[in-house]
């Protein structure tokens, strides 16, 4: 998970982004317009609040959020919070589905990890509407693993 003794490596990054986004800050909130350090933001406000999620919870969190930050800036050439929408969840959630085969229950886990960061971007102020407010994923199930 990180290394010997020492913190996971994601946890040592996202300190390391929120590090900088403090230093070229004038205000005592964390603000960015970029991506990638909004998810920083949002894994390090879940740090701090100790004992809310364990530190396994919020590393999964991490790993969907910068899975979806990577994909955003490969294939939609998008860095700016403000340009997501629901067209981009869906083009998203069709690439997990169709091309990385995820199952229906890693893509409601991305979901949810989604959900809750534009939640709290929304509650940032650093968007004004949230794409996942009324997104709900649609995967096409196997028919041959039915629970009855």
């Amino acid at each position: 998970m990180g290394r010997k003794g020492g913190l996971p490596t994601w946890q040592s990054q996202v300190e390391k982004t929120v590090q900088r986004i403090k230093k070229r800050s004038t205000s005592r909130f964390l603000k960015s317009r970029d991506v990638y350090e909004c998810i920083c933001i949002f894994i390090s406000d879940h740090l701090n609040k100790k004992y809310i999620f364990s530190l396994g919870t919020i590393g999964l969190y991490y790993r969907h959020l910068h899975r979806f930050s990577g994909w955003l800036q490969e294939s939609e050439h998008i860095s700016d919070i403000r340009r997501l929408n629901t067209a981009c969840l869906r083009k998203y959630f069709s690439y997990l589905d169709r091309e990385r085969n995820y199952r229906k229950s890693s893509l409601e886990g991305v979901q949810t990890s989604l959900m809750r960061f534009f939640r709290s971007m929304k509650h940032r102020r650093l968007i004004k509407t949230n794409p996942c407010k009324d997104f709900h994923i649609s995967a096409r199930r196997d028919p041959t693993n039915v629970y009855i």
